[in-house]
């Protein structure tokens, strides 16, 4: 630990010192550029029902990072962290018991690794030009189903080039190619092709274990965005991401809100979501098992909301249904699924011929606090039909409760947050295989972050 903080410290003075110099030089612009430390602790319990396994992990880290002024329209980012597991369960693989989210705060590739942690995150060279700007390098996108999914210490990164187009008019566009990526709960950047498989590969359609991880095709991942705005309060978005041999998947979504007049405190809001994809893997030599998604795969997703908006306070009613057809497969180590059904802890990927159904509630509370409460009750194939039920998961209802606190005044870059989740299931389950991790549990998060 002490070898990392040394290192983290030399990094941050190598930033921050670039000595006082004269003017019109590039150290001077340099020293005119924004530095910020984070500091973030995580503390996550799992209670399983029973004699079942509990879990419990405490990590703790600190991180800097540096963004140059722009000058002629360039601007570099840079920025780095280090992480530590100060206390935890044994969240090593057991007989018939993996761990599923306290490991998720340190690296995944290593459950048995208890040690410091360090990321070099991000590190860009982006060029504006009115109102539209390019990024080469390391960054952080959040599009529909690539995002940072940051609820454990370190969110997902990419790499690649991206382009941001934005005129004067109701069309806009993004979009870009990746090559690289350093998932979630992972400490190293991996070729988009090595990042299939770090997370559990749970079941092939034939019920046998997965084999796709190492089998992958070593291609990009190719991502496009359009957008038209007809009215400031209403959008139509088209997303594409293409894989070249693996699938592709698009997404078409329209959300908006009505007030009945400008002086209403309320307000109605609306969204639909449709999506569907299909898989291109064409190989040949290839095994069930060894294929990310089944030779001529095709699946689509339905997901809808409606709810209204009363001065500071939010009531949103959302159902999805996944098709027949075949699973909803997107890595997870890309990201979390968009759907509106969509209740932190959870995914709504990996299963074919299910229904959602969720609520949703939203207050500020005060100034300083935020309240949230989701409840959803998710109807799926039966957790033995691994053709339409990739993970094995029951069926399940879930409640959460989220406060976070951002206070003022001295205490202003102070972020507190506590999320407590309850997963039960409807009927008996006699495999416990089901069970663990899945349904009947009681998960804890209290999260500490500091930016200065």
């Amino acid at each position: 630990m002490m070898k990392s903080f040394l290192v983290f410290v030399a990094y941050s003075s190598l930033i921050s010192i670039v000595g006082a110099t004269p003017p019109d030089t590039l150290q001077n612009v340099l020293r005119k550029g924004k530095f910020e430390i984070q500091a973030r602790t995580f503390l996550m319990t799992t209670i399983n029902e029973g004699k079942l396994t509990d879990f419990y992990a405490l990590g703790a880290g600190i991180g800097s990072s540096y963004e140059s002024p722009r000058w002629h329209g360039f601007q570099a980012v840079i920025s780095g962290f280090v992480w530590d597991n100060l206390a935890s369960s044994n969240l090593a693989p057991q007989a018939n018991v993996i761990n599923r989210y306290e490991i998720g705060l340190f690296d995944i590739t290593r459950p048995q690794y208890t040690g410091t942690l360090a990321r070099f995150e991000h590190l860009r060279l982006m060029y504006y030009y009115k109102k539209s700007s390019v990024a080469l390098g390391r960054m952080l996108l959040k599009t529909p189903f690539i995002n940072p999914q940051d609820g454990r210490m370190r969110p997902n990164m990419q790499q690649g080039i991206w382009l941001d187009l934005k005129g004067e008019g109701k069309l806009k566009g993004q979009g870009g190619m990746l090559w690289a990526m350093s998932p979630r709960s992972t400490e190293k950047w991996y070729t988009i092709a090595e990042t299939f498989g770090i997370y559990p590969q749970a079941r092939a359609v034939t019920g046998r274990p997965a084999e796709y991880a190492g089998n992958m095709p070593h291609q990009p991942l190719a991502v496009g965005q359009l957008a038209y705005a007809f009215s400031p309060k209403s959008e139509l978005q088209y997303w594409v991401y293409y894989m070249p041999q693996t699938f592709y998947t698009q997404l078409v979504q329209w959300e908006g809100s009505y007030k009945a007049n400008n002086t209403s405190k309320s307000e109605w809001l609306w969204g639909v979501q449709w999506a569907w994809q299909q898989g291109l893997d064409k190989r040949t030599g290839l095994t069930p098992e060894q294929r990310y998604m089944p030779e001529n795969h095709r699946a689509w997703v339905m997901s809808g909301r409606i709810g209204r908006r009363i001065g500071k306070q939010t009531f949103a009613l959302n159902y999805t249904r996944m098709g027949a057809s075949g699973q909803w497969l997107f890595p997870r180590e890309w990201g979390r699924d968009p759907f509106y059904t969509f209740i932190p802890r959870e995914r709504n990927e990996g299963f074919a011929d299910a229904h959602a159904i969720t609520f949703n509630y939203q207050a500020t509370l005060h100034a300083t606090l935020q309240l949230q409460l989701s409840a959803g009750n998710y109807s799926v194939p039966a957790p033995t039909n691994a053709a339409r039920n990739k993970y094995a998961m029951p069926d399940y209802q879930q409640f959460n409760i989220q406060l976070q606190y951002r206070p003022k005044g001295f205490w202003k870059g102070l972020e507190i947050e506590w999320l407590y989740m309850i997963k039960n299931n409807a009927g008996e389950l006699t495999n416990e295989a089901f069970v663990i991790n899945k349904v009947n549990m009681h998960h804890f998060n209290w999260i500490v972050n500091y930016r200065f």
